[in-house]
């Protein structure tokens, strides 16, 4: 699985990004041989009362799909990249059962 990180965040650290990489494997490694990219951007916001919000986007392009796209804002970091890649794991397995019901009823 190939994936780039995009960010513009001056608080993105290796432990980060070494805590991106683990949750990323953990929910989508199972979909390695479907999946041919994924993008994530990472960046601060500040929020409509002056907070800091945090937001993870994550696009997978996945071999005949569409993109799938999951956003999710945070004022943690970590809670960000968590909620953010277990609902993509979601969203790939849903979108590959979909397809595997599909293909059923057409045969």
């Amino acid at each position: 699985m190939i994936w780039n990180l995009h960010s513009s965040s001056l608080e993105w650290n290796a432990e980060l990004r070494d805590h991106l990489e683990r949750r990323l494997l953990f929910a989508l490694s199972r979909f390695d041989p479907k999946i041919s990219k994924v993008n994530i951007y990472i960046a601060d916001h500040d929020g409509p009362r002056g907070g800091i919000e945090k937001s993870c986007q994550i696009i997978v392009q996945m071999l005949g799909f569409s993109n799938l796209v999951v956003k999710t804002v945070d004022v943690e970091w970590l809670a960000c990249i968590d909620r953010a890649t277990a609902r993509m794991g979601q969203n790939v397995q849903r979108a590959l059962a979909w397809r595997q019901q599909h293909q059923r009823r057409l045969a």
